[in-house]
């Protein structure tokens, strides 16, 4: 039951940033675009279209990157004895890879996250 509630939470999460993204782009295209065209504010105007939208692009983008792509999963590596604790290896306890550091298991993925600490 958990992992259909935390799946539910998850996808509530990313339609309220779309919400968001569209609301704010609403904000711009219905009050602020035509008061500053109106107005006569045409530098506002025009580098906040271009900057807007450049930023808009951007933020999307790196969003749909971020719940999309993996976050970097430790593979199997068979290593040496002597070259693991060179390089600061250790045994995962529940998964069994060997992880560099900085990995941590994950409870949810079920496996070893390099850089886990942005995961």
């Amino acid at each position: 039951m958990g992992g259909v509630v935390r799946q539910a939470l998850e996808k509530l999460c990313v339609v309220i940033t779309i919400v968001l993204i569209y609301e704010n782009a609403l904000v711009f295209y219905q009050h602020l675009f035509p008061y500053w065209w109106s107005h006569g504010f045409y530098r506002q105007f025009f580098f906040n279209l271009i900057v807007g939208h450049w930023l808009v692009i951007n933020t999307v983008m790196h969003y749909y990157f971020g719940i999309t792509k993996s976050p970097g999963f430790v593979a199997d590596l068979k290593i040496d004895k002597s070259t693991q604790d060179a390089l600061g290896y250790t045994k995962c306890l529940k998964c069994g890879v060997m992880k560099p550091p900085r990995a941590h298991h994950c409870k949810v993925c079920q496996k070893c996250v390099v850089r886990y600490d942005h995961h």
